[in-house]
């Protein structure tokens, strides 16, 4: 197959590329235009991908990429920061929900014409689900965001299901939890639990000031 993957400079784009290289697929590796930044990726991985730029806010940007022939897009380029879409929500609403619904539609389009039917992976949260239950959260519990960033996610996901029924593109919405692993920015939780620790140690602390532990949560 050959599978297009938004904001594949990001943490979990640079462990899905190398997944999906390794299963023998290829790989279009869609980025932000700007400075490069880290993406964890060797010379050699980073060559084995097809690299082209990606500009959410610009249609003209968006429409060159869906027009790229693939067989399935795995959608990941989203303001991931919960913090910095607290800062500047419209603009976390341009990038998750105006974003999304751009490249969707220039996918449905297509798909309407006959052209293409890929099947899409929405990244999407498990933060839609909002504070939650005192029990482990299931698909059909009720949709109430708390957060600027849930609330962008959320739309991306109304204006992917909104053109499934309008052109019958292929849509799969995952309601990640949070995740973590090598290589994650330290503004995400545990990069910056850990980083705090480390601060501790080399400072001979015997305290570490956190937040609320009260929240039990699944990482990935």
């Amino acid at each position: 197959m050959t599978v297009l993957v938004t904001g594949a400079d990001g943490f979990v784009g640079r462990w899905l590329l190398r997944a999906l290289r390794e299963a023998g697929h290829v790989v279009i590796g869609a980025k932000h235009p700007g400075a490069p930044r880290d993406d964890g990726l060797s010379d050699a991985e980073r060559g084995a991908v097809r690299w082209v730029p990606l500009e959410l806010a610009d249609l003209a940007s968006v429409r060159a990429v869906a027009g790229l022939p693939c067989d399935a897009v795995i959608h990941l380029a989203a303001m991931a920061s919960g913090g910095d879409a607290l800062a500047d929500p419209g603009l976390a609403w341009t990038v998750n929900a105006a974003g999304t619904a751009r490249l969707v539609g220039e996918l449905g389009q297509r798909r309407r014409l006959g052209d293409a039917d890929p099947i899409v992976v929405i990244a999407s949260t498990a933060e839609v689900y909002g504070a939650g239950a005192s029990r482990p959260i299931v698909e059909t519990d009720p949709i109430a965001p708390r957060s600027p960033y849930a609330a962008s996610k959320r739309g991306a996901e109304l204006a992917a299901l909104e053109t499934r029924e309008r052109t019958g593109l292929r849509v799969v919405i995952a309601r990640a939890f949070p995740h973590t692993g090598r290589g994650q920015d330290e503004r995400f939780v545990a990069p910056a639990f850990a980083r705090r620790l480390r601060g501790a140690r080399l400072a001979g602390a015997r305290v570490v000031k956190v937040g609320n532990l009260d929240p039990v949560r699944d990482f990935l």
